[in-house]
């Protein structure tokens, strides 16, 4: 129903015309056919209702949205160092994240953008979306170290970024790789 409110289209007499073929899913996991169908255009001036994760926040630009619905909130992944784990979090957005989002509304005609959050809560977000590398495992990164030859140990090598992982998450990487133990040749055969 907030669709139905939000989404009003003046060019039809003041009725809603939604067609229900097209109102789209955007998010990374859909189907690369299915992703080019949100570029195309509904006939005879009806409404395109885009339903999007954080990827409406990237750098592909659908230019017909004129209204979005920002519910404030985004799933990351988290590593723990402490714990040894990674998680899948529902998280606020950054107020940076919050404002890409509300910038998509309105590219070649006048946009409207509803924010699911307070304005106080605006105030307490992050001012910017943390880098992966202080967010996420970073075992991978550790055998790129490794595989590049870089000059230095992983936690060398790791520090240097301007916002470096933390303390803990390069050690941890590096000791759930040993116990893993190396990988087999690329023909080695593999017991069940």
């Amino acid at each position: 129903y907030l669709i139905k409110i939000i989404i009003y289209n003046t060019h039809a007499g003041g009725k809603f015309v939604i067609d229900p073929n097209w109102i789209l899913p955007w998010h990374g996991s859909l189907p690369h056919d299915d992703k080019r169908k949100v570029f195309g255009r509904p006939p005879g001036g009806g409404m395109k209702v885009g339903l999007s994760d954080k990827g409406a926040e990237t750098s592909i630009t659908i230019d017909d949205v004129v209204c979005v619905i920002d519910t404030g909130r985004v799933k990351e992944e988290r590593y723990d160092a402490e714990r040894l784990m990674s998680s899948l979090d529902d998280v606020a957005v950054s107020a940076a994240a919050a404002k890409q989002r509300r910038g998509r509304a309105g590219r070649v005609r006048p946009g409207i953008a509803f924010h699911l959050f307070t304005s106080d809560s605006l105030e307490r977000m992050n001012r910017y979306t943390d880098p992966e590398v202080r967010r996420v495992g970073l075992q991978q990164l550790v055998m790129r170290v490794k595989a590049l030859n870089l000059e230095g140990n992983a936690e060398a090598v790791c520090s240097r970024p301007p916002e470096p992982p933390q303390t803990a998450a390069v050690p941890n990487a590096v000791e759930d790789l040993r116990c893993i133990g190396p990988p087999p040749a690329p023909h080695a055969h593999l017991p069940p």
